[in-house]
């Protein structure tokens, strides 16, 4: 079993000394890295095969998901944001039936899709790490310029700050609405 392809994702994480994620990088793994990377074959899930510890503190971690890793990236989008299938769909630019070939195995993302995909992820785990609304009728309201955080993540491309922005709106609305007036009796 070939453990690394061309169009393999890599997922490099940075860590804090304290154990906090810092960043997530997608790309194909170079040719040079593979054969002093990789040093056994496994049957599919995750893969840690080194941990680098540069000069800050920060722990460098290469893992190479061979098994579901499109499946878990958009579960991870869908529970990030509260969205549906179709919703889903839409957000990634893409048809319902398209969504559902890559689960099956049927077809792959296209480059183009790849790269909204990892924006999409890196802006999910931001959004879940903030503590932003995953509720649903939040997300359709209109926030930003009289559009909703739904259709801001529909846009291409994806403004990630304007969509961050806009998760902090929402939640300082949300705080607003639950704090009492200290000057009522």
């Amino acid at each position: 079993m070939e453990l690394v392809k061309e169009d393999a994702l890599q997922v490099l994480q940075s860590h804090t000394p304290s154990g906090q994620q810092r960043s997530a990088i997608h790309a194909p793994i170079p040719a040079n890295l593979r054969d002093a990377v990789f040093s056994s074959e496994g049957s599919g899930g995750w893969l840690v095969p080194s941990i680098i510890v540069t000069n800050s503190g920060s722990r460098l971690t290469l893992e190479l998901n061979v098994s579901d890793s499109l499946e878990r990236l958009l579960k991870r989008i869908q529970a990030a944001f509260g969205i549906n299938k179709d919703e889903l769909a839409k957000v990634c630019n893409a048809t319902r039936k398209t969504i559902y070939n890559w689960l099956d195995g049927k077809s792959e993302p296209q480059e183009k899709n790849r790269e909204r995909l990892f924006v999409l992820d890196v802006l999910a785990d931001d959004w879940t790490g903030a503590g932003y609304t995953t509720d649903r009728i939040r997300l359709k309201q209109a926030i930003v310029d009289g559009r909703s955080i739904f259709d801001l993540l529909c846009d291409d491309p994806i403004d990630s700050e304007l969509v961050l922005f806009a998760g902090s709106r929402s939640a300082l609305n949300d705080r607003r609405s639950s704090l009492a007036d200290p000057f009522s009796t």
